[in-house]
C-alpha cells in the first residue's frame, strides 16, 4: 500500500488473529522497522511472489502494546493489579523487564495513559503452622485462586473465603509473613515448533487418488493456482489430512478457507491450518504437567501435556503457529484427557492413585475406576472422555452394592433315590409351589426337599452415596442430612459449624459453604439418643470401630415414601361419605420406614481405595444399610465408604 508520505509499505503478515484480523510487522522497505500509522487503507496481499488479493479497501490499522514504559519500575511487581486508561476489566503486571518497563496482561492501545497500580497485600499465616491466611484485603480473591510465592511446595488455591481480610489455603505453609502470588502466570508463548499443516475437507475418499495438491489464490476452485506443490502426508479421518513443506520454496502451504487443487482428483474448497502443540516458551521450571492453559488460538481450556525442555513444553491441544500471550493456572482442576475420545488422563501427579480407584466427576457416566498407572502423570481411565479439562474425584464411598430378597431359591432334593430335580413357583415373595422337572428315581419314600437362603448378588454398578459425619471434642458421633461451614450469628461470630441456615451472620453468608445429603430428609441430626426419628445407636468414631445410627421416617411425615399430599389413598385419611374425614394409622395406607447404618472403620483402606491421608484426613471401612418397612422383608445393602475431612471445628451447633 501507499502511505500518506508517499515511501509506500510493505510489510509481513506475522499472525492470524481470527476470520476479521491479522498482525502485520514494520516496514520491510525504507524507513527500515518503523510501523504504519494507525487509520484505514487498501491493502494488496501477496504470496510466494504471486499477488493473493488486492484492494482490500477499508482494513482498518490499530497500534496496540504490551510494553509499557514507565518512569521507574521500582515497588512494581508481577501480578500487580493495574486499572485506568484503556485497560477493560482487570489487566496486571505479567512481567518487569527492566527499571523502566513491564509487559502488561492485555493490550492496550499505543498512546500516553495514566495507569493505576494496586496490590493484593502480603499474607501472613497464625498458628504456628496454619492453613488461615490474613491478608490486607481479600477483594478480587476466590475459591480456587491459584496460589503461589513463599513457603508453598505444591499446587495451593484459595480454598475458602473467610472474611474480608481472611481466607482458608489449601496447604499448610509455615507462620511467617509471606511473599503471596494471585491469580495465574501469563507467558509469551510461541508454536513454531513441529508444525503440522492440517487440511480439512468435505471427504477424504474423494480425494484418496491424490498424493499431492495445489492452492487456489481465492476461496472459488477455478482461480489462479499458486505453484507450490504440497505432497500429502497422512489421512486423519474422513475430513482431515496433513501436508508436507513444498520442496521448491521449501514453504508450507498458507492458512485460510480457500480452493485446493487435489492432482488427479480435482479441485475443492478446503481450510488450511498451519498448528502445533510443542510450545516455545523463554522458561518451563514455573510449569508443570497438568496445568491449565487458556489464551488465544485454544479452543475451551487446553493442558500442559509434559515438559520437553527448559524453553519447550507439549500441549494438549495444537493451536495455530505464531506467538501470543498464553494464561497458565495452577493445577485446581485435576485432569485432562489428552486425545480426542481418549481414556489417557494427565494429573500433576499420579502418587497415591492405585488401579481400581473410584473416579467421579463431571463428564464421567457410572462407575468410572482408574484401570492401570502409567507413569507419575498418566493413568487409564476404564472409559473414555472428549478432549478437555476434568475436575475429578477420587476414592468414594460404596464402591459395591449388594442386594438381600427371595430371588431364586436354590433347592436341594436329599433322600435315598437320585437324579431329581424341581424349580420353585414363587409370588408376592413366598415359595407357593414346585415344578418337577425330573422325577429321578430309586426313591421308596418321600425325599426331603431344602431350600437355601438367597445369596446377596453384586450390582451392575455401584450407587454412590454422599455421608455427613461429624465427631465432636467429646467423641459424639452424629450423621447429618445437612450442614453449613461458616461465620455463626453466636456471640463474638466465630467461624463454626451448624445445621441450619438461620445460625449464620446473615451479611456473611455469601462466603459460607452448605453440604448436604440427597437421600436423607432434611434437618435429620443422628446422635444415636432414642426419640420419635431416631432409634438408639452405638458405638463410635476410631480406627478399628463400629457406628450404628438408625433413622425413623414415620409412616405420616412428609418424606415417607408412601405418602402423597393430593393422592387419596396415600394421604393416611378416611374420607367418609358423610363428609368425616378420620386419620389413619400406621400400615393403613403407608409404612413406617427405618434405615439402619452401620459404618465398621479399618485400620487400613479397602481394596481399590487410596491410601493417601489414611487415618488422618480419611477414613473410612466397610458400609451397611439395612431398610425396613418398604418390603415385606427387609433390604440390605452393602459396600464400602470413605469420608474425607472438610472441617476440624470440634463443636456443632444444633439450630432448632
Amino acid at each position: 500500500l501507499t502511505t500518506s508520505d508517499g515511501a509506500g509499505f510493505n510489510g509481513k503478515v506475522l499472525s492470524v488473529i481470527d476470520s476479521t484480523h491479522v498482525v502485520i510487522g514494520t516496514r520491510q522497505s525504507p524507513p527500515y522497522g518503523t510501523r504504519i500509522a494507525e487509520g484505514s487503507y487498501s491493502f494488496a496481499y501477496y504470496y510466494s511472489g504471486s499477488l493473493v488479493s488486492g484492494g482490500r479497501a477499508g482494513s482498518a490499522v490499530t497500534i496496540f502494546a504490551t510494553t509499557m514504559t514507565v518512569p521507574g519500575t521500582a515497588g512494581l511487581k508481577t501480578g500487580d493489579f493495574v486499572t485506568g486508561g484503556d485497560i477493560t476489566g482487570s489487566a496486571y503486571i505479567v512481567e518487569v523487564i527492566d527499571g523502566t518497563s513491564f509487559y502488561l496482561s492485555q493490550n492496550i492501545a499505543d498512546a500516553t495513559q495514566n495507569l493505576g497500580y494496586s496490590r493484593v497485600a502480603n499474607s501472613v499465616s497464625s498458628s504456628g503452622t496454619a492453613t488461615q491466611v490474613t491478608v490486607g484485603s481479600t477483594a478480587g480473591l476466590s475459591v480456587g485462586t491459584p496460589v503461589t510465592g513463599t513457603g508453598i511446595t505444591g499446587t495451593a488455591v484459595v480454598a475458602s473465603i473467610l472474611n474480608g481480610t481472611q481466607y482458608v489455603l489449601s496447604e499448610t505453609i509455615p507462620d511467617a509473613t509471606s511473599e503471596l502470588n494471585y491469580g495465574t502466570k501469563v507467558k509469551p508463548a510461541t508454536a513454531d515448533t513441529n508444525i503440522v499443516t492440517r487440511v480439512t475437507v468435505p471427504s477424504t475418499s474423494a480425494v484418496s487418488g491424490s498424493s499431492q495438491v495445489q492452492i487456489i489464490v481465492s476461496s472459488a476452485t477455478n482461480a489462479t493456482l499458486i505453484n507450490s506443490v504440497y505432497p500429502i502426508t497422512s489421512t486423519v479421518d474422513a475430513t482431515h489430512l496433513t501436508l508436507g513443506v513444498d520442496s521448491g520454496f521449501s514453504e508450507r502451504a498458507p492458512d485460510g478457507t480457500r480452493g485446493v487443487n487435489f492432482i488427479s482428483t480435482g479441485n475443492v474448497v478446503a481450510t488450511v491450518v498451519n498448528e502445533t502443540s510443542t510450545i516455545t516458551v523463554a522458561d518451563t521450571s514455573d510449569l508443570t504437567p497438568g496445568m491449565a492453559v487458556t489464551g488465544p488460538g485454544i479452543a475451551g481450556v487446553a493442558m500442559v501435556v509434559s515438559i520437553t525442555d527448559p524453553t519447550h513444553f507439549e500441549l494438549s491441544q495444537a493451536i495455530p503457529i505464531g506467538t501470543r500471550n498464553l494464561r497458565f493456572g495452577a493445577a485446581s482442576l485435576n485432569s485432562a484427557s489428552r486425545t480426542p475420545a481418549a481414556n489417557t488422563l494427565i494429573l500433576t501427579t499420579t502418587a497415591g492413585l492405585t488401579a481400581g480407584d473410584l473416579v467421579t466427576g463431571a463428564g464421567v457416566t457410572g462407575a468410572a475406576t482408574v484401570a492401570s498407572i502409567t507413569n507419575g502423570t498418566e493413568y487409564i481411565l476404564s472409559q473414555t472422555l472428549p478432549t478437555g479439562i476434568y475436575d475429578l474425584a477420587y476414592g468414594g464411598t460404596v464402591l459395591s452394592s449388594v442386594i438381600d430378597g427371595p430371588i431364586l431359591p436354590v433347592m436341594t432334593i436329599a433322600g435315598a433315590g437320585s437324579g431329581a430335580q424341581a424349580t420353585a413357583i414363587v409370588s408376592n415373595g413366598s415359595i407357593t409351589g414346585f415344578t418337577i422337572t425330573n422325577g429321578g428315581s430309586g426313591y421308596a419314600s418321600s425325599p426331603v426337599v431344602s431350600i437355601a437362603s438367597p445369596s446377596p448378588s453384586e450390582m451392575q454398578r455401584p450407587f454412590p452415596l454422599r455421608t455427613l459425619l461429624h465427631v465432636a471434642d467429646n467423641g459424639t458421633a452424629r450423621v447429618l442430612s445437612q450442614v453449613f461451614v461458616g461465620t455463626l450469628a453466636d456471640v463474638g461470630n466465630p467461624v463454626g459449624v451448624c445445621t441450619k441456615e438461620a445460625g449464620l451472620k446473615v451479611d456473611e453468608k455469601a462466603d459460607a459453604m452448605r453440604f448436604s445429603v440427597s437421600h436423607l430428609p432434611l434437618d435429620r441430626v443422628l446422635d444415636g439418643v432414642l426419640d420419635s426419628r431416631e432409634q438408639a445407636g452405638s458405638g463410635g468414631v476410631a480406627l478399628p470401630s463400629q457406628l450404628v445410627r438408625t433413622m425413623v421416617v414415620a409412616f405420616d411425615d412428609p418424606t415417607n415414601p408412601f405418602v402423597h399430599q393430593y393422592h387419596p389413598d396415600h394421604d393416611n385419611r378416611d374420607a367418609r361419605p358423610d363428609g368425616t374425614n378420620m386419620p389413619k394409622g400406621n400400615g393403613d395406607e403407608s409404612y413406617t420406614v427405618t434405615r439402619t447404618f452401620t459404618f465398621t472403620f479399618t485400620t487400613s483402606p479397602p481394596a481399590g481405595i487410596s491410601s493417601v491421608g489414611w487415618g488422618s484426613s480419611a477414613i473410612g471401612g466397610s458400609y451397611v444399610e439395612v431398610l425396613r418397612g418398604l418390603h415385606r422383608y427387609p433390604i440390605t445393602v452393602s459396600g464400602t465408604f470413605v469420608l474425607r475431612r472438610v472441617s476440624e471445628v470440634g463443636t456443632l451447633t444444633i439450630n432448632p
